[in-house]
């Protein structure tokens, strides 16, 4: 379908099997990617402004936003005023692929910088040097304006479609698809644009949180295991995932929404931040094994998840005889019962069966006699004396049973998304 055809089929497309895990074959492309730059003869200009694909982002507490990747033209040099996404900043530090500091970096070279002034681009994002810093803020003008304009035309956009189906007119093929909708406020969920108001709002079944991780594989791999997570029944909001550890804003925001949660893997709180925390009794879990946080999140929505009533018998009796006793102007038919199995309970249901049918039900016994004493409850083998208010038409062979209600919650089975994460990511996920 791409018109790919690999080398061994005569084809142009070098074709390598390789293994990140057990490093089969990583020789071998290295050696075949060399060997293709020779031939067409692919040279970078190391003269030009560094250029640099970012491959993971993670945040430490002295550098800040750390972002690992390759450069891919030019040389990326110590002081060097860089744009990245909307942000900007200035290269304070340059780490090699052997973690030793260099004062420049070029064409192919694999680093890890810090000096971005917030938080940085996620893997596929761009790095590039600037002429100067005015430079730089020009450009994040630009690029934040361009989103805006954006923005602001999907919402006509969505407006005038509404007003369109509202009118019975016909779309037209280059207006957005209004079904969109739910995929576009995910995102923005993931984003933290949701607003408070949404969530405050929030019904019983619906969980929100906040995560916040080392790296953005970290993150990617724990926002990929929710976004695949059945829905049916509770559903968790992610108000806010990002790197690095978490702020004051950010519990000063679930303290607005009632019953937010803040989860944190390989990462922690400071001191002033847990403080905070402890201060607006928010709960602050961290981990450092995803499995763990999986469980975490699947006991946060297993709290939610809605309740099943069913019918248990704990106790059965059989009718033996009946007895009137006259108090005043009315008169009492109290059952002889004798105790088959189980126990019967006085505060508990009773049903009186029939022909394997229910001809009576009370919600409990109005009173029950052991001999002369009062009794809550009778043993099996035991006989006691029973009064059901409203019913007196006992026959031979009834049978009595005692139930009760029984609430439990339905579980939260999140057992396929774990196959699919597995799947995808390999058995062993825990962080080393």
């Amino acid at each position: 379908e791409s018109n790919v055809v690999v080398e061994d089929l005569g084809g142009e497309t070098i074709c390598i099997e390789i293994s990140a895990r057990s490093g089969k074959g990583v020789n071998d492309l290295l050696e075949a990617v060399m060997v293709q730059a020779e031939s067409d003869n692919l040279r970078a200009d190391l003269k030009a402004p560094g250029e640099m694909v970012v491959l993971e982002k993670s945040f430490t507490k002295a550098k800040g936003v750390v972002m690992t990747g390759v450069v891919t033209w030019g040389t990326l040099k110590v002081g060097d005023t860089f744009v990245c996404g909307k942000e900007y900043g200035k290269v304070r530090e340059i780490v090699d692929g052997f973690e030793k500091k260099i004062k420049k970096a070029p064409a192919g070279t694999p680093v890890a910088i810090s000096g971005l002034r917030g938080e940085g681009e996620n893997a596929g994002g761009e790095i590039l040097a600037v002429k100067n810093e005015k430079t730089a803020k020009d450009i994040v003008e630009y690029r934040v304006s361009q989103v805006a304009y954006e923005a602001i035309y999907k919402a006509r956009s969505d407006v005038y479609e509404t007003l369109r189906q509202a009118r019975g007119m016909k779309i037209r093929p280059n207006m957005p698809d209004l079904s969109t909708k739910k995929d576009i406020r995910r995102k923005r969920v993931r984003a933290g644009d949701e607003t408070i108001d949404d969530a405050k709002e929030q019904d019983d079944h619906t969980v929100y949180a906040m995560v916040r991780a080392d790296t953005q594989g970290s993150l990617d791999a724990i926002m990929g295991y929710v976004d695949i997570l059945p829905t049916k029944h509770v559903q968790l909001k992610i108000l806010n995932a990002a790197v690095g550890p978490p702020t004051v804003s950010d519990f000063q925001t679930l303290e607005l929404i009632n019953g937010g949660n803040m989860i944190l893997f390989n990462t922690k709180a400071s001191n002033p931040v847990l403080k905070k925390a402890n201060e607006l009794k928010i709960p602050v879990t961290g981990y450092k094994v995803i499995y763990d946080c999986m469980d975490r999140i699947c006991e946060l929505l297993t709290d939610r998840m809605p309740t099943t009533s069913s019918a248990k018998i704990t106790g059965v009796g059989e009718f033996i005889a009946a007895v009137k006793l006259s108090r005043g102007r009315s008169d009492t038919v109290v059952a002889g019962v004798k105790v088959r199995s189980g126990t019967l309970r006085r505060d508990a249901k009773w049903q009186v069966i029939r022909d394997g049918e229910c001809v009576f039900e009370a919600k409990s016994a109005a009173s029950m006699r052991h001999f002369k004493e009062d009794v809550n409850e009778m043993p099996k083998g035991e006989e006691c004396g029973v009064v059901l208010e409203g019913f007196d038409d006992y026959k031979k062979d009834d049978i009595l049973h005692c139930i009760e209600i029984v609430k439990e919650k339905i579980p939260f089975d999140d057992s396929a998304a774990r196959r699919m994460m597995a799947t995808d990511t390999g058995k062993n996920f825990e962080y080393k």
